[in-house]
């Protein structure tokens, strides 16, 4: 599926801008790359073709990246509700990349929350969260996750993920 051109351009989200590079065709974006920069203009290139995105980190290497592993409380959700934005900001990257949530669901919404969004939920048992959610990142091809969390028990798969944020 293509995109037709008139929709690219730069796009500017919460500090982050999207810009298209390369690839027309008739008009419509060939390739679909765009570079994703923060004000330090550290680029991302993404391209849709085999649902992944690329990652260059200048002058080290090009990370290609298949699967989004996801903290539910306290990275999307506050108390158990979805933060404002988040719905939006899931529906784009799952056409990208492959999305696991992972929770203890200690506030017992994590399976309608992930039916809210249309993502995978990983359920984890009580005890040791953090070495379940490393062994998740290990099992699915660490090279190829992104990992995203903010408490302590995600610590272990940040670590594990090739890239942990």
């Amino acid at each position: 599926m293509l995109w037709p051109a008139e929709s690219w351009g730069v796009v500017r989200l919460g500090g982050w801008a999207v810009e298209r590079l390369g690839g027309w065709e008739d008009g419509r974006v060939e390739s679909r790359k765009y570079a994703v920069f923060q004000p330090s203009n550290l680029p991302v290139i993404q391209s849709r073709r085999d649902m992944s995105i690329q990652v260059e980190i200048p002058g080290q290497k090009i990370l290609t990246l298949t699967h989004l592993a996801l903290d539910l409380n306290g990275t999307i959700a506050c108390d158990g509700e979805l933060l404002p934005g988040v719905v939006e900001r899931i529906a784009a990257l799952k056409e990208e990349l492959a999305i696991t949530m992972l929770t203890a669901d200690t506030r017992g919404k994590g399976a309608a929350t992930a039916a809210t969004l249309g993502i995978e939920l990983r359920r984890l048992t009580p005890g040791d969260e953090a070495a379940q959610k490393a062994r998740f990142v290990q099992e699915i091809g660490a090279e190829h996750v992104v990992a995203v969390g903010n408490g302590a028990n995600d610590a272990k798969m940040l670590r594990a993920a090739v890239l942990g944020i």
